[in-house]
């Protein structure tokens, strides 16, 4: 329940962020993560033709299918939105979300149980 409740916090924080932030506006972006540099703590999105370097704040939240997740967890070709501002030519990413496909991982669902009692 605890966890259903942060998760939905963490949601809700990635998508209020604009409205919170009063008269600096964040920007939102959409695109294909090309490059992860977590040493230098950045991202490359590609959007269309254009490649966007990225600074991750401090506290942003990044968010892979609505877990919580680090900079490290994200993957070339992941489908990613930014919400961002931008600091004389830094962009600043805010918070991330992405939506990944299943990787080939196992995910089965049970149809069905008996009992042999």
């Amino acid at each position: 329940m605890m966890r259903t409740w942060k998760r939905g916090a963490l949601v809700l924080m990635l998508f209020a962020l604009p409205c919170i932030a009063g008269s600096s506006m964040l920007a939102q972006m959409k695109g294909t993560i090309a490059n992860i540099r977590v040493e230098k703590n950045e991202f490359v999105l590609s959007e269309s033709f254009k490649n966007t370097t990225f600074k991750v704040a401090d506290n942003a939240p990044i968010m892979i299918n609505g877990h919580s997740a680090k900079l490290a967890d994200l993957k070339p070709g992941d489908r990613a939105t930014v919400m961002y501002d931008r600091q004389d030519r830094i962009m600043i990413a805010m918070a991330v979300s992405v939506m990944r496909k299943n990787s080939g991982g196992v995910e089965a669902k049970v149809a069905s149980t008996t009992s042999s009692r």
